[in-house]
């Protein structure tokens, strides 16, 4: 609903505040505090997103909010699966996420589409758009996406995989500027770059001090 309403690329950047969330609801929630690298990403995010949507007014609209409410909804996921990730088996709980997803959002199309017909409507969903949607949103972006993600973490850090994520809005405006021409202005761009600054810092590890040891006389 968000999207049409704002752009393509200003949903990635505002999504992809879900990671610098994480560790802020980790400590409201989990009690489990905040680094130093997290505070300064938390600042940057939170800098970055006023410059995207509040320094210049006129681009800032209901659909922002949606998707700012889309990336709190996000980071709560991630909080609650990692919560009972321990607990249960990954492909199950994955697939109940998914299914859980899929029977909301048919419940919703009745709920918020206005014209009820559009959606058993024969013309409409043989068309190729809407089949080739399908494929890029369900098969590629949901399910592939999952299963991957589940697999493959078991082969490298979490740490890893946030700074990988953190792409996800850098594709995004990649995207959005080659396949519908969007343009940025220059307050949303610089908007940009501080919340993908703060994304890349929240999840930079802390050096530890080494322990200062003395030697014998």
């Amino acid at each position: 609903i968000g999207l049409n309403y704002t752009t393509p690329a200003k949903t990635g950047f505002i999504t992809g505040l879900s990671v610098v969330m994480v560790p802020v609801f980790s400590l409201l929630l989990l009690k489990h505090r905040l680094s130093r690298n997290t505070i300064i990403g938390v600042a940057a995010a939170t800098i970055g997103l006023y410059l995207m949507t509040f320094a210049d007014r006129s681009n800032l609209n209901i659909g922002d909010l949606l998707v700012f409410l889309c990336a709190i909804s996000f980071a709560m996921q991630i909080i609650t699966t990692a919560k009972y990730a321990k607990t249960l088996p990954a492909l199950p709980l994955t697939l109940i996420q998914v299914s859980t997803v899929s029977l909301l959002s048919f419940v919703s199309a009745f709920i918020f589409k206005e014209n009820h017909s559009v959606i058993f409507s024969s013309e409409v969903m043989l068309q190729k758009d809407v089949w080739t949607a399908l494929l890029v949103t369900a098969a590629l972006a949901t399910a592939f996406a999952f299963f991957a993600q589940t697999f493959f973490q078991a082969y490298t850090t979490p740490t890893r995989v946030a700074l990988i994520f953190s792409m996800e809005p850098v594709f995004a405006a990649l995207s959005s500027y080659i396949l519908i021409g969007e343009k940025l202005t220059s307050a949303s761009i610089i908007g940009c770059a501080f919340i993908f600054l703060g994304m890349i810092f929240a999840e930079l590890p802390v050096k530890k001090k080494k322990p200062v040891t003395q030697g014998f006389s």
